[in-house]
C-alpha cells in the first residue's frame, strides 16, 4: 500500500497517533527525496564549472626580470609549469581552469603594470 493510502487509511481510522506517525514519515521522505536531488543538481554544476578552462592571457612586462617576478609569484601561487610559457618580457598562460587563480595572476600583473592580453 503507498504511504498516501496509508495516510488516508489512518486519518479515516481516527487513529491520530498512527497518523502522525505515517504523515511525519511521507514528509521526511519527500523532503530527503528533493534535498538528495538538489545535491546532485548543485554538485553537476559545480563539476561543469571546473571542467571549463579559461581562455590564454598573454602579460606583458616593462623588463624580462619582472617577467621572471611574475612568473615565480605565479608558481608560488599554484600556477603550474605546463600552464605558461616565459619568452622574454612575456608570458603566456593558458589551460586554467580555476578562475580565482585567473584573477590572482591579473591583480599581480596589474600590480606589476603589465600589459594583459
Amino acid at each position: 500500500m503507498s504511504d498516501i493510502r496509508k495516510l488516508i487509511k489512518t486519518a479515516l481510522e481516527d487513529n491520530g497517533a498512527s497518523f502522525r506517525e505515517v504523515l511525519d514519515a511521507e514528509i521526511s521522505s519527500r523532503i530527503s527525496g528533493r534535498l538528495d536531488t538538489r545535491k546532485e543538481e548543485i554538485a553537476s554544476e559545480v563539476i561543469n564549472v571546473q571542467d571549463e578552462e579559461i581562455n590564454e592571457s598573454t602579460f606583458t612586462f616593462k623588463s624580462t626580470g619582472d617577467a621572471s617576478k611574475f612568473v615565480k609569484a605565479a608558481s608560488q601561487a599554484g600556477l603550474n609549469k605546463k600552464q605558461y610559457k616565459s619568452k622574454g618580457k612575456s608570458v603566456e598562460v593558458s589551460k586554467l581552469k580555476d578562475t580565482d587563480l585567473q584573477q590572482m595572476l591579473q591583480l599581480i600583473a596589474n600590480d606589476m603594470n603589465a600589459k594583459i592580453s
